[in-house]
């Protein structure tokens, strides 16, 4: 169990897994759809249970991706040693860094794949991984709701590791 408590090697893990896995599922974006399409069928065939909304086939392709980094993260990050050792977060700060490492990698996964995210999720949540273009037919181009969802790609390509940066290397000196 010790696997699942959150820390910072453990997010850094993943938020590593999670760059390297974008460029992968570039590549490979048309095999992840196949294994998408036969999760689905093998959900049906065994439990009777038909994903066929958008959002629960979102889900099945967060699941399919998520699957994919996270055996990454064991066979690749972990080995090489590619993750923050230094411990003693306090909890607010993982549950921050959870945040940011979770959002980067739907925004990451909202721009390889055009599929769309549940509906029935906030639009502001929608909007703020990037998900709305894929969910919602956009007409229009007002100019203020632009402004205000500009700073998204910023966010989840410079917050994530900003954050994990600052608190574990540019601590206060202890008096």
């Amino acid at each position: 169990m010790g696997e699942f408590k959150l820390t910072r090697g453990l997010l850094s893990a993943y938020y590593i897994a999670v760059l390297i896995s974008y460029p992968l599922f570039n590549l490979i974006q048309d095999l992840i759809n196949s294994w998408v399409t036969w999760l689905v069928s093998a959900t049906k065939v065994a439990s009777g249970i038909s994903l066929q909304s958008s959002g629960q086939l979102w889900l099945a392709l967060f699941f399919v991706c998520f699957v994919i980094t996270a055996i990454i993260r064991k066979f690749v990050v972990q080995p090489l040693g590619f993750f923050i050792n230094d411990e003693g977060a306090p909890a607010w700060e993982l549950w921050v860094t959870l945040f940011l490492v979770l959002g980067a990698y739907v925004y990451f996964l909202n721009q390889i794949f055009a599929q769309p995210m549940p509906k029935d999720w906030p639009i502001w949540l929608l909007k703020l991984v990037d998900g709305y273009k894929n969910t919602f037919f956009v007409t229009s181009s007002d100019s203020a709701e632009n402004q205000t969802w500009v700073i998204v790609p910023w966010l989840w390509n410079i917050a994530p590791i900003t954050f994990m940066y600052v608190r574990t290397r540019l601590k206060p000196a202890s008096k």
